[in-house]
């Protein structure tokens, strides 16, 4: 989608598999400086769709993972831990603790 006052593309794309992918970026069929891009995508198809329940206990979630069996791997930024979730959102265990440094 181009912007009509500065020139600039906004570009949206929703992989649904993990891997690096190559994004081609083209105006007019002519790759634009920096085109294509290499995107590492470690998101789990598993988790697209509309969101159907809130997980509610974590501190200051800042990243998450689903295992090919489904549990959920969450970095807790705020608790300084790594939380295990089941498929329902349950925690299993978590394991980490703030810094000494």
């Amino acid at each position: 989608k181009e912007s009509t006052q500065s020139g600039q593309y906004k570009v949206v794309f929703t992989p649904i598999t993990r891997g690096l992918h190559q994004l081609h970026v083209k105006v007019h069929d002519i790759n634009i400086p920096g085109s294509p891009l290499s995107i590492p995508v470690s998101i789990s198809p598993k988790m697209r769709g509309n969101p159907v329940k809130s997980i509610t206990g974590l501190d200051r979630p800042w990243g998450i993972d689903v295992t090919d069996d489904g549990l959920m791997i969450v970095s807790e930024f705020g608790g300084h831990c790594i939380t295990v979730l089941d498929r329902e959102g349950k925690k299993i265990h978590s394991f980490g603790s703030n810094g000494s440094g």
